[in-house]
């Protein structure tokens, strides 16, 4: 393995231990890459692709793979089920080799996979890959502690050889007040392919006047599915009414916008001044 991909590997397995809440000390290998997006050849049955498994540690490690179906939910929590469950699962076609290995420290294995569709692919499917991984025990070492086993999966999505329109909707709006005062702004996917959802929001009193603006957090949108984003106010708004406007940008040649009118009836508590007993 030379020096630059030695390099990009490292990194790797730092991203990938903070992407799946592991600490670098605990984790024990690290895949590159994370997520891939292959589209079928236009004379082809089946494509291929790889998946680079390095171990970070000291230790030998035995790496065993599977592929799981996947979605997430409103809020971006991954939801994962048995291969072949979801109808817009490609896991039942992939095959990996080799599915199961060992990794010497500090080296890499790189695993191949085939994907065949044995149906006509019309839209966008998904699946999981994932690699479990085990420490190997070294003769002669008595080694006592904790070993962690860790998990780390890659995304794999396939599309038709033909361009997939995608298709975004803001579906809903929605000013909350707790645990702290932000904005939510639902878009769904009501297409065939995969977009990330990002945006602007806009907020202004009854004058016209501007009172706070900021940055949706990104997303990733797949399709049959909707996701929440999200803007944080660093001040809560005082009583009264309010325009809310957002646009999102989810990478189509227009963006989504909408507008949502709301009321702020109360004060905010860190504001609200205490009134004096009577006596």
């Amino acid at each position: 393995m030379n020096s630059s991909l030695r390099s990009l590997l490292t990194l790797a397995f730092t991203l990938c231990a903070g992407a799946f809440g592991i600490s670098a000390a605990h984790a024990s290998f690290a895949i590159m890459p994370m997520e891939t997006q292959l589209k079928m050849p236009q004379d082809g049955n089946s494509i291929t692709d790889e998946i680079e498994v390095f171990n970070g540690g000291d230790t030998p490690l035995h790496i065993s793979s599977s592929v799981v179906d996947w979605k997430l939910t409103p809020d971006g929590d991954y939801q994962y089920a048995e291969a072949g469950t979801e109808k817009s699962s490609c896991a039942k076609w992939i095959q990996l080799s080799p599915p199961e290995f060992n990794v010497a420290p500090k080296k890499s294995v790189r695993v191949r996979y085939s994907i065949t569709p044995t149906e006509t692919l019309t839209d966008e499917r998904r699946a999981m890959i994932f690699f479990a991984s085990r420490p190997i025990p070294v003769k002669g070492e008595n080694r006592m502690g904790l070993s962690v086993a860790t998990r780390m999966g890659c995304k794999v999505f396939v599309s038709p050889a033909q361009p997939l329109t995608k298709n975004g909707v803001l579906s809903d709006m929605e000013l909350q007040n707790a645990p702290r005062q932000r904005v939510r702004v639902s878009v769904k996917n009501p297409g065939a392919a995969t977009f990330r959802a990002g945006g602007t929001v806009q907020i202004s009193d009854e004058a016209g006047t501007i009172v706070a603006q900021g940055v949706l957090n990104s997303a990733q949108v797949v399709p049959q599915a909707e996701r929440n984003l999200w803007f944080n106010l660093s001040a809560p708004l005082p009583a009264g009414n309010y325009i809310i406007k957002a646009v999102v940008d989810y990478g189509a040649k227009q963006n989504i916008g909408g507008e949502l009118k709301t009321k702020v009836t109360t004060a905010p508590m860190v504001s609200a001044a205490i009134a004096p007993a009577k006596g």
